[in-house]
Order: C-alpha cells, then structure tokens, then sequence
C-alpha cells in the first residue's frame, strides 16, 4: 500500500498530472483542501511535497494553507479550471504565495500553471493576470491589508494561453497608486 503511494505521489511530481473522481466531475468537485502539492524552493515556510488536511499543512519548516480557488477558463478551452492559491510561511512575519493552476483533461487534473511569491493572481479567459510588487518599490504601503507586501510600485503581468503553456503579453507599471487592484 506505502509503495503505491509512494509511486503515485513520484507520478504526479514528474507529470504533474493526477485522476479526479470521475472522468466527468467538474473541476469543482476536486477537494483541493486535502490534496497534495508541490511547493518550489525560495519562498518562506516549506517547500517540497505537501499534503493539506483540511486546508492546512504543518511541519517543522512552518506551515501552509490553502488562501482562495478562483474558477475560470484558463486554457480557453470553454471548459472550467481552476487556480488554487496557498500561502505559506516559515514562523515569521515572511509569508510566500503559490498559485497552481489546474484544468481537466478527459477525466485527469493536469496542471498548467505554476507561479509563486505575486500579490495577487486573476483568471482570464485564455490567460490570468498576475501582480507584483515592483523592484521600482520604495516600500510604502499601498495594496490591500491582505497582500502581505508593502509596495507601492506594482507589475501587473498579462499572460495568454498558446496552446501548450501561458506567454508573458505585457507588463505595465503603476506607481503610487490607492486603488484596491483585483
């Protein structure tokens, strides 16, 4: 039984891909709070293979937890996906972002997205948008309370869907703003 679920977990690490219930459940039947991930190094709190219970995941590195899922039609096409956001931290006051974006391919969860340490992350049909803090930052206060970064000079990034994976379209730079963004 260890084995395989041993071999299961090397599975979806190396293909990113993992059976949902049923080849013809909706993206939103999938319990993404208790599911596994992967959480790249360079952020706060722990990286590696996780396995959220109940939305949360603890070890001695710190903590993660499931923060929001937005639904939407990633790839464009005309089916729902879904990008699942976590945060993690290490103890602290640092807090990482991770935003795993899923879609449903006959039956099987593919992942199509990954992208970590952003202020906030949208979909668009065909595409997200991602925002960042600007190195152009001089560090005051500007995004909404729950951003977890002080900034105000913001990347908002475009990215469309090319048919195999997400292409950086534009970038524009806000500076100063007081607007709540997303």
């Amino acid at each position: 039984m260890k084995l395989g679920i041993a071999l299961a977990s090397v599975l979806l690490l190396l293909t990113g891909i993992t059976r949902s219930a049923q080849a013809n459940d909706s993206i939103r039947n999938v319990d993404f709070q208790n599911f596994t991930y992967t959480l790249q190094p360079g952020g706060m709190g722990p990286s590696g293979t996780i396995t959220l219970t109940d939305g949360v995941y603890r070890n001695e590195y710190g903590s993660a937890g499931l923060s929001s899922l937005r639904y939407g039609d990633l790839n464009g096409n005309g089916v729902e996906d879904v990008i699942v956001i976590l945060r993690a931290n290490g103890g602290g006051s640092g807090v990482s972002s991770h935003a795993f974006g899923f879609t449903s391919n006959n039956g099987y969860l593919e992942r199509i997205l990954y992208r970590m340490n952003f202020i906030n992350i949208h979909p668009l049909t065909n595409g997200f948008i991602l925002v960042n803090s600007s190195p152009q930052s001089t560090g005051h206060q500007n995004c909404s309370a729950n951003s977890f970064v002080r900034s105000n000079a913001l990347e908002i990034e475009t990215y469309w869907w090319n048919g195999s994976n997400f292409v950086l379209s534009n970038t524009h730079l806000i500076r100063n703003s007081t607007e709540k963004l997303l």
